[in-house]
Order: C-alpha cells, then sequence, then structure tokens
C-alpha cells in the first residue's frame, strides 16, 4: 500500500491558495516485450509555477541532502521518470529530461487550447468526469476531468481544461495517468532553478538524437556523459553483466516526447 497522506476526493471542492500537491500514478506499458511499470509523480501548484516530477525522485534527492521528513516513505522505488515539468506564469514552458547522464532541457509549446471538449461523462466515486480529447506530437489523447475543481492543470504537459484532469491516456494506453490524490508537500523553488542551470538546451529533434545514440550501447553512454565517479562501476562490469544493463535500459526507456522509441 502506498503510503500517502490522501485528501479525500470529496474535500477537493474546497481550493485555497496556498500550494497544492497531487499524485498521480503513471502507468508505463509496453506489450511488445512484455513490460510494465508504475510510477508515483507529484503535481506543484502555486502562485507562480507548475511542475510535475517523480515523487520517489524528489525524496531521494532529499534524502541525499540529509532531509529526512516526508509524507512519502517510498524513497527507494525505482525512478524511471527522470524528468521535470515546469510551467511558469510568464509563459515559460520547459521539460529537463536526463537520459542516461545526458542532461537536456527543451523549451516547447504545451498543448492547452487545442482540447475538443465533448459531451461525454462518467460518474467515478462522488465525481462526474468529463471527457476531453487532443493530439500532441502525432499522439491522440483522452483526458477525464472534474470541473468541480477549479484548477487548469493536469499531469505532465498537459493542462488548460476547465478542471482539474483526474485521469489521462494516449490511444493504445501505453501511458496512463491516474489521479490518486492530494498530500502535504514542502516545495523548494531554488533547488529546481539551481537544478536547471546543469542542463543544456536542445530541440526535440537533438533531444530524440540523443536517445538514439544512447539506445545504441546504453551503459558505454552512460560512462562517457555520467557527471558521477563511474570508475567503480567499470571495473565491476564484465561484457555479460553490460549487455544485461544495456537490455535493461533499453526496455525501460520511455519518454512522451519519443514515444516511438
Amino acid at each position: 500500500m502506498k503510503s500517502f497522506l490522501f485528501v479525500l476526493f470529496a474535500s477537493f471542492t474546497t481550493i485555497c491558495l496556498a500550494q497544492k500537491h497531487y499524485v498521480y500514478t503513471h502507468t508505463i506499458t509496453k506489450d511488445s516485450i512484455n513490460f510494465t511499470h508504475q510510477e508515483d509523480m507529484l503535481l506543484h501548484i502555486d502562485e507562480n509555477m507548475t511542475t510535475f516530477r517523480s515523487l520517489a525522485g524528489i525524496q531521494r534527492i532529499r534524502k541525499y541532502m540529509g532531509n529526512t521528513s516526508s509524507v512519502y516513505t517510498n524513497s527507494d522505488a525505482e525512478v524511471l521518470s527522470n524528468y521535470t515539468v515546469k510551467r511558469t506564469l510568464s509563459g515559460e514552458n520547459l521539460i529537463l529530461d536526463r537520459v542516461l547522464g545526458a542532461k537536456m532541457k527543451l523549451y516547447i509549446d504545451f498543448p492547452k487550447s487545442n482540447w475538443n471538449l465533448s459531451s461525454e461523462t462518467r460518474t467515478e466515486g462522488e465525481q462526474i468526469l468529463h471527457k476531453a480529447t487532443i493530439c500532441f506530437l502525432n499522439r491522440d489523447w483522452v483526458a477525464w476531468y472534474n470541473p468541480k475543481i477549479p484548477i487548469q492543470e493536469g499531469p505532465h504537459v498537459f493542462s488548460g481544461l476547465p478542471g482539474l484532469i483526474v485521469e489521462l491516456y494516449n490511444a493504445d494506453k501505453s501511458s496512463h495517468f491516474k489521479l490518486q490524490g492530494q498530500i502535504k508537500d514542502e516545495f523548494s523553488a531554488i533547488e529546481l532553478e539551481k537544478n536547471e542551470k546543469t542542463y543544456k538546451e536542445v530541440t526535440i529533434q537533438e533531444f530524440k538524437e540523443t536517445v538514439d545514440k544512447a539506445m545504441v550501447n546504453p551503459y558505454q553512454f552512460y560512462i562517457t556523459n555520467s557527471t558521477v565517479d563511474t570508475s567503480v562501476l567499470e571495473r565491476i562490469m564484465k561484457p555479460e553483466r553490460i549487455e544485461k544493463y544495456n537490455e535493461k535500459k533499453r526496455k525501460e526507456f520511455h519518454s512522451i516526447l519519443y514515444p516511438n522509441k
């Protein structure tokens, strides 16, 4: 069981101006290779910005920095989503992504005003959810949002609907986000801004080219691009272990920016 301090959905109708933190479970499925992974993601909202990133990843960083206070105790969960999505009131939209040691920063146009609102609704508990669809980077997405939660935000790059997005998935449901609840948490914008400076700005095409290079030989790419000391890793990694490492990294890789990889 997840150790979240959840606020019941019924309480979502009481909205304040303080920071808000919503937890989504992101399920990644690759049927062709029989691979499924679930990861809890944190949507942070305040008066200046919105961010979306791995909850376990955040807690792992805090643990490393000596901050052990947390409502989320599963900090040892596997982190595959090494990205941060950031939107600011000034109109800055960016994604910070880390692929096997390569840190990349992308400024892109987020899908916000191109939603097709449907008259279709469904009931989930006490919620009445409304359907909307959108095409982003040549992929069709379906969203279910709650108009009674007057927050025009959602998971990853998706926002702009007249209510908080409760569920989001692409056509084949290989990428599926589901809202789990709301938690209390602390957020440090200073940490995030400091982290941004270590990332190299790239285009989506350059991002894809980097991923292509990384997937040819993930181990060697990591050794070349990592900013940490890899000397111990290089000493213990035998050829058979390297191949297993490469297979694992190719299998695990996923990105909404590069859906066909």
